[in-house]
């Protein structure tokens, strides 16, 4: 499944609706800020859980959402932004031995050509915090690759 993050206004939407289509998915859920990625990220369950979502996001977006899954997944919250409106994290699902899951499994960034040397940097560096796969891509196409095979 897909959740797509972009604020302030889905540039590529018509891109990524042709994709959708081609990998014959549902609509995706979609936040306009990384703020309600978090809260809805925050109500969904952690722990020993099956990740079945790709989260698609631009540049701007993907520092503050890997922050969040960050959060989730350590559960220190000191990182992120005061939110009086974010949940509480969800209780921890079954036996976790070291891996803290949770439903996200790729981050699907949408880089601008000058964005993409220094966000492949971050990636690379482990900056993300996800500790989850992170694919940077110039094009809406390379996430029909990540769509496909899920």
């Amino acid at each position: 499944s897909l959740l797509w993050c972009e604020s302030p206004a889905l540039r590529s939407h018509q891109e990524l609706t042709a994709v959708i289509r081609d990998v014959g998915l549902p609509t995706p859920l979609q936040f306009t800020s990384p703020v309600h990625f978090t809260r809805w990220l925050f109500k969904q369950p952690r722990g020993e859980v099956t990740a079945t979502y790709v989260l698609a996001v631009t540049w701007r977006d993907a520092k503050p959402c890997a922050m969040a899954l960050s959060g989730v997944r350590s559960g220190s919250l000191e990182a992120l932004r005061a939110d009086t409106k974010r949940p509480c994290l969800q209780t921890i699902t079954g036996k976790v031995q070291s891996d803290m899951g949770t439903v996200v499994k790729t981050i699907f960034v949408l880089v601008k050509p000058e964005e993409d040397l220094r966000a492949r940097r971050w990636a690379a560096s482990g900056a993300s915090g996800a500790g989850i796969s992170v694919v940077i891509s110039q094009d809406v196409a390379g996430l029909r690759t990540i769509l496909s095979s899920s």
